[in-house]
């Protein structure tokens, strides 16, 4: 993307902060390579640009600029700030729900920080699983890629609470592990 620069994306769009969008303006002629092509763009002006469009199960908004498709929060964030981010982060979960006060700028690993609770849980938290054959409670989490092991406990309240513990001390963001209506 860093052909797109903010300047460009300003002569493209302005940004709607009620409805978190990228709204087409009346972009320059020297925008497209013929005229026809710019008058068939004119019925979009003023509209919301982009689709959704689906990564695996996720939907995200994309955009197609200078003949390439772009997600729109990359879009937004360079639009905004000025520069991009390694990683954005959709604070609710929702990669549809682009306000800029619902993304958020961080590593990949912060990213991944911030997930949702997998439907196949069955403890109702993120890394607390039951050991059926010894009525125990395992607790663990992933940390730079590795599993670390948190304990056994008869109590799923301790066990939940040792994640917790774990959650925060490793700087995992608050809505990780939550269940999200999208």
């Amino acid at each position: 993307m860093t052909e797109i620069t903010q300047e460009y994306l300003k002569e493209c769009f302005y940004y709607d902060f009620f409805n978190g969008c990228l709204v087409w303006k009346d972009r320059p002629k020297s925008h497209f390579k013929e005229n026809k092509a710019y008058g068939a763009f004119k019925r979009f002006i003023g509209k919301s640009a982009g689709s959704k469009s689906f990564l695996g199960k996720k939907a995200y908004i994309r955009i197609t600029l200078k003949t390439k498709s772009l997600m729109a929060h990359r879009l937004i964030w360079l639009f905004i700030h000025g520069a991009e981010a390694e990683e954005i982060d959709h604070i609710d979960g929702n990669g549809c729900n682009n306000k800029i006060e619902n993304l958020r700028s961080v590593s990949r690993v912060d990213n991944a920080r911030n997930q949702k609770k997998f439907i196949t849980n069955t403890s109702g938290v993120t890394g607390v699983y039951k050991i059926k054959d010894q009525d125990k409670w395992y607790s663990q989490i992933r940390i730079n890629g590795k599993l670390k092991s948190l304990g056994t406990y008869k109590n799923i309240d301790d066990a939940i609470n040792a994640r917790r513990v774990a959650e925060s001390e490793y700087g995992f963001h608050e809505n990780h592990g939550i269940e999200r209506d999208l």
